[in-house]
């Protein structure tokens, strides 16, 4: 920010937040509801003279609710966001919503702490004041009051009119080595600057953690079977391997009672569930993310609170019908998938018990859930086939090219629900095609 530098003059800290508040009503952030809350934040903190408040690890504590002892080195949450943060800003006072602003806030790269950029009229000059009553911004505003002294003209050694031969070598050396530096800058400026692919978009808010991803799968309700196993083996092969567990049906006219059932509510996974663990499990392994696979009903919240999550299934998975409830696209209790708002649209599936079914609607969400404070994707079908289908769409970068329609910076920033539609071959999905799509 160009212009001059005043230790005198002073802003008022209604004038900072008048500012602020039409920065948070910008169409830059009036749906960042995160950006928002970091903003405000170091803003009001900056405002108190509260230097504390304003670390990466307290930041992370307040804002985004990590734990005390997080490792911010391997979470670097605070410096993504604020990087973000800067970038909306910027954004913000390039747009027309920014005409006849009087002050504008700067996050210095490095720091933190805001600093406020007074333009006394709208096209004129510029004057980075301190906030008043607040003499640790003043000193930190004040930096530019003493600028870095240029060398001395007369004190240049300026070279004799002949260089020796081992002086030419360092020469032709050094400029060598600095045309690699330039040529490895612009690769590296090439690569950053590529495209990034839907695939590498949607899944950027949980690889940017670096933590160890929590994959639960929860687990199948109402599974039955014999109290007494019986099946039935041919004479002379009971000492055969086992290949095949026949049981025999029930005889005509049998009744089936309760002495004769048992049913187990923990230790059977489905196989769509199965086939997303592995397709899962090789996504985030390829990105050198650690994961913890878990299952069953023993999950505690406290596992899910701070860490990056994938929520395999719908009925059978009780954290994900427990955080993800208010969303747009929800199970409701007669086991339809329904559209909260919009055009409160409804999708179910007639299920013939122990048939494997022709198609199957899913409901795949990307969202920063406040609940955990973590990002979390959750992939729920109506059936095992449907969760398994949500897991190959998510992890097939052919398949997330059906977002493209889709900004690339909701794609990649903001929370997203998607209700998909497959059909299947013996559990395997066939076609997937996205009916429904939301986010904010």
């Amino acid at each position: 920010m160009h212009g001059q530098t005043s230790g005198s003059s002073h802003i008022d800290s209604p004038s900072i937040d008048e500012s602020l508040q039409r920065v948070l009503r910008s169409a830059h952030f009036k749906d960042a509801l995160q950006l928002q809350t970091l903003l405000k934040y170091i803003v009001e903190n900056s405002i108190l003279g509260h230097d504390d408040a304003l670390k990466e690890r307290i930041i992370g504590i307040k804002v985004f609710g990590r734990k005390p002892d997080y490792d911010t080195a391997i979470d670097p949450i605070v410096r993504s966001r604020v990087g973000l943060l800067r970038k909306r800003l910027e954004q913000y006072y390039e747009s027309d919503e920014v005409e006849n602003s009087e002050i504008q806030i700067v996050i210095p790269h490095g720091s933190y702490r805001p600093t406020f950029v007074l333009h006394p009229d709208a096209g004129g000059g510029s004057a980075e004041i301190p906030v008043a009553g607040n003499p640790k911004a003043e000193s930190h505003h004040n930096l530019k009051e003493h600028p870095e002294p240029q060398p001395d003209s007369s004190s240049i050694r300026r070279p004799g009119p002949r260089r020796s031969r081992a002086a030419r070598r360092r020469m032709w050396v050094l400029a060598a080595v600095a045309t690699c530096v330039v040529l490895a800058a612009a690769w590296l400026i090439g690569i950053q600057r590529a495209p990034k692919s839907e695939l590498d978009l949607f899944w950027q808010p949980l690889l940017a953690t670096k933590r160890p991803v929590v994959i639960y799968i929860g687990a199948a309700r109402g599974v039955y079977f014999p109290r007494v196993w019986a099946p039935v083996v041919p004479p002379g092969e009971e000492a055969l391997p086992l290949k095949d567990w026949n049981v025999p049906p029930p005889a005509k006219d049998q009744v089936l009672t309760g002495k004769d059932l048992a049913i187990d509510n923990v230790n059977f996974t489905g196989v769509g569930e199965a086939k997303a663990d592995a397709r899962l499990a090789e996504l985030l392994a390829t990105h050198g993310i650690s994961f913890s696979l878990r299952s069953g009903p023993s999950l505690a919240f406290e596992d899910l609170r701070g860490s990056p999550a994938i929520l395999l299934g719908a009925f059978t998975n009780f954290w994900n019908l427990d955080l993800n409830s208010d969303l747009p696209f929800f199970y409701d209790r007669s086991m339809q998938i329904r559209e909260r708002g919009g055009q409160a649209r409804t999708w179910s599936l007639a299920l013939e018990g122990g048939a494997s079914p022709a198609e199957d609607y899913a409901v795949v969400s990307r969202i920063f859930n406040p609940k955990t404070g973590s990002p979390e994707i959750t992939l729920a079908g109506m059936t095992t086939c449907g969760t398994g289908a949500a897991a190959e769409f998510v992890t097939n970068p052919a398949q997330l090219k059906k977002l493209a329609d889709i900004p690339r910076d909701a794609l990649e920033h903001k929370n997203i629900e998607i209700v998909l539609h497959a059909h299947y071959v013996d559990c395997t999905p066939t076609s997937m095609d996205i009916v429904a799509v939301r986010f904010w």
